[in-house]
């Protein structure tokens, strides 16, 4: 893929913590060959690392220009299904995962806006 122009980044990936676009880099090139589901894990949030976006027209988690303003806001568990392990899950992760790989045309798109809008968009 294409070089990452923000190597100093940090990006909290469930199952990898805290580590730096470079090291997620790394791993992508040598320890995960591409149909990995790891590979593909860390594809999905590649934006934040400086990547372009593998959608044309990329989600914007809290509408168009708009960011989440505080990139440590936890999500509250009443707010999640129990079945998944959402370890680590905060609402700046789901901004890159949304900006890096989905359609904002996308109904999952569309209805995480409007899941999230509240806890993860206002200020």
């Amino acid at each position: 893929g294409s070089p990452i122009t923000n190597p100093t980044g940090e990006l909290n990936v469930p199952g990898f913590g805290v580590q730096s676009c470079a090291v997620i880099s790394g791993l992508v090139g040598t320890l995960y060959p591409l149909e990995d589901p790891n590979c593909k894990l860390l594809h999905s949030v590649s934006t934040a690392c400086g990547c372009p976006s593998q959608a044309t027209n990329p989600c914007q988690l809290c509408g168009d220009g708009n960011r989440v303003p505080d990139s440590k806001q936890e999500l509250p568990l009443t707010y999640l299904d129990e079945s998944v392990n959402y370890d680590g899950v905060n609402c700046k992760l789901l901004e890159v995962y949304f900006n890096s790989s989905i359609e904002s045309d996308d109904l999952t798109c569309q209805l995480s806006q409007a899941w999230t809008k509240e806890y993860c968009c206002s200020a």
